[in-house]
C-alpha cells in the first residue's frame, strides 16, 4: 500500500501499481505533472483503490487496463488531456470523484463492462464527459454531467445494455447520445423511504435534461408529455421515460408543448417564445395562482378547433399575445390577470 505525506510534481509518468489488492492512497495530497505521461498507472493487477487527492497535468490521469476489482474514489482529476482511462475493467468503481477541466474526455472506457459510474462531478472538460466504446452493462447513475463543450455522454461503437438513469445533464453541444439497447430510466418508484433524486425530488425514474420540452401533469416530479426523450434524436433508439424534473413544472422550450390532458400548476412558468398549445376538447387548466411569464414573444396558451377549455386562476404576462382562442366554442377564460402583453391579452 502507499500512504502520500507529501505532495509529488514529475516529468512523464508518477506512480504505478505493482501488485493486486493494494490502496494507492493520496492522502488529501497532489501528484502534478507537466503536461506528459500517466499520473497513476494500474497494468494487469486487480483489486486496486485509488483514493483521496488531486492529479492533475498529465497526458493520463489515471490508466488502468486489464483488471476486475478497481475502485477511483475521492480523486480530483483537472487539467490532464484525459481524466480517467479504464480498458477491459470489469466489476469496478468510479465514485465520488471530481473529474474536471480535462482538454479531451473527462471519463473513457474501451471494452469495459458491468462497472458503475456513481455521484461523480464531470464537469468542464473540452470533449465528452464520459465517453465508451464497445462497453456494456455499465451503471450511470448520480452524476453531475454538465458543462462539458462536445457531449455529456456519449455511448459509442456499440455500447449496449448499459443503465443510465438520475443523472444530471446539461452541457454545450449534446447532453448525450447513443445508438440502441441502452435504457435510459429505471422503474419509477416514488415511495422510497428517505429518497430524493440528483434534483432533491421524491421519485427515482430517469435523468435531468437541460433541454427537456414537457410538462409534468401529475405533480410528482416525472415528466409525462413528449416521452421518451431522445435529446433531438441524438438517442437513436428509445430514450428517457421518466425524465425527472420539479414537481409540476412546465418546460415550453420557446416552441410550444402540445398537451392533452388537464393540468394544474404548482409553481411559476418562465418562457421565450411559445408554451402550451391546447390539443383536445374539454379540458380544464389551472393555474393556481401561478404565473406565466414571457419575453416579450410568442403566446402562453393557444387553443384552436378545440372546445370547452376552461382557463383559469392564471396571471400571464409579458407575451406577444396572452391567450390565443380561434374556432372555439364553449371555452371559458375567467379569473385570470393578463398584462404588459405586447399586442393581445
Amino acid at each position: 500500500n502507499v500512504i502520500l505525506d507529501m505532495n509529488i510534481s514529475c516529468d512523464g509518468d508518477a506512480l504505478f501499481a505493482d501488485n493486486d489488492g493494494i490502496t494507492i492512497d493520496l492522502n488529501g495530497f497532489t501528484i502534478s505533472g507537466n503536461g506528459s505521461g500517466i499520473g497513476i498507472n494500474v497494468s494487469s493487477f486487480d483489486n486496486v483503490s485509488i483514493i483521496n487527492g488531486i492529479v492533475e497535468n498529465f497526458e493520463t490521469a489515471i490508466f488502468i487496463d486489464p483488471a476486475v476489482g478497481i475502485n477511483v474514489s475521492g480523486i480530483t482529476a483537472r487539467w490532464n488531456v484525459e481524466g480517467i482511462y479504464f480498458e477491459e475493467i470489469n466489476e469496478s468503481y468510479i465514485s465520488d470523484n471530481n473529474i474536471i477541466s480535462n482538454s479531451n474526455y473527462g471519463i473513457h472506457l474501451v471494452e469495459s463492462i458491468n462497472n458503475t459510474i456513481k455521484n461523480n462531478l464531470i464537469w468542464n472538460n473540452s470533449f465528452d464527459g464520459v465517453f465508451t466504446e464497445r462497453s456494456d452493462l455499465n451503471l450511470i447513475t448520480r452524476n453531475n454531467i454538465s458543462g462539458n463543450s462536445q457531449k455529456g455522454l456519449n455511448l459509442e461503437d456499440n455500447s449496449d445494455s448499459n443503465l443510465i438513469y438520475d443523472n444530471y445533464f446539461d452541457n454545450t453541444l449534446v447532453d448525450a447520445n447513443s445508438g440502441w439497447g441502452n435504457s435510459w430510466n429505471t422503474t419509477q418508484n416514488c415511495s422510497i423511504d428517505g429518497y430524493t433524486n440528483i434534483i432533491g425530488g421524491p421519485c427515482q425514474g430517469g435523468n435531468s435534461w437541460s433541454n427537456y420540452v414537457g410538462i409534468d401533469t401529475t405533480n410528482d416530479g416525472v415528466g409525462n408529455i413528449n416521452v421518451p426523450f431522445n435529446d433531438g434524436g441524438q438517442i437513436g433508439v428509445g430514450g428517457d421515460y421518466l425524465p425527472i424534473m420539479e414537481e409540476g413544472y412546465v418546460a415550453c422550450g420557446g416552441t410550444g408543448v402540445v398537451i392533452e390532458t388537464n393540468l394544474t400548476l404548482t409553481t411559476n412558468v418562465s418562457v421565450e417564445g411559445d408554451c402550451l398549445i391546447i390539443n383536445s376538447s374539454n379540458l380544464m387548466i389551472d393555474c393556481n395562482g401561478n404565473s406565466f411569464i414571457g419575453n416579450s414573444s410568442g403566446f402562453a396558451f393557444k387553443i384552436e378547433n378545440n372546445d370547452n377549455v376552461t382557463i383559469q386562476n392564471c396571471e400571464i404576462q409579458n407575451f406577444t399575445f396572452g391567450i390565443m382562442l380561434g374556432n372555439s366554442t364553449g371555452s371559458i377564460i375567467r379569473s385570470n390577470t393578463l398584462l404588459d402583453n405586447t399586442l393581445h391579452g
